[in-house]
C-alpha cells in the first residue's frame, strides 16, 4: 500500500517559475465544462500545488500535469496539504519518470507502444493515421 508522506505546509508564496503562463493557460482549459474548475479559488489551489511541487522536485511543468492534479479537487479534499501530497505520492508511485525529463522520453515510450499496439490490433487505422501524420 502507498502511504501518504509527511510534506512540509504549502503556502502561497509567490514562486517564478519558467513555465507559469503555460500552467496558467492550462488550468483555465481544465475541464470548463464541471463547475469546480471554473471557481477561481480552483484554480488558484490547481497553480500553488503545481508550482510547488515543480518546485520542491526541481523540474519543469509538463503540459498534463494538471489533469492528473485536477481529480483530487472533486473528490472532497480540502486541505492544500492533503491534496499535494496525495498528488505528490501518485506522481511518485505510479507516474515517477514521465513528467521528470525535458525530452518526454518516457511519455515518448508509452506513445510509441501504443502505436504498435493500435498497428497489431487496427493495422488500417494505424496506418491511416500514420498517413495524416497523426501519430500519437
Amino acid at each position: 500500500t502507498t502511504r501518504l508522506v509527511s510534506q512540509p505546509p504549502i503556502h502561497r508564496t509567490v514562486r517564478t517559475v519558467p513555465h507559469l503562463r503555460v500552467i496558467k493557460a492550462d488550468l483555465e482549459r481544465t475541464k470548463p465544462h464541471i463547475k469546480e474548475f471554473r471557481l477561481q479559488k480552483t484554480r488558484d489551489d490547481m497553480e500553488t500545488i503545481l508550482v510547488e511541487f515543480c518546485h520542491r522536485n526541481q523540474m519543469s511543468y509538463k503540459q498534463g500535469q494538471n489533469y492528473l492534479l485536477a481529480p483530487f479537487h472533486l473528490i472532497g479534499m480540502d486541505s492544500l496539504g492533503d491534496i499535494f501530497a496525495a498528488y505528490s505520492a501518485l506522481n511518485r508511485q505510479f507516474v515517477p519518470n514521465t513528467f521528470s525529463d525535458d525530452e518526454f522520453g518516457a511519455l515518448q515510450c508509452v506513445f510509441r507502444l501504443f502505436r504498435l499496439s493500435l498497428l497489431y490490433h487496427d493495422p488500417k487505422l494505424c496506418n491511416f493515421l500514420d498517413q495524416y501524420d497523426m501519430t500519437p
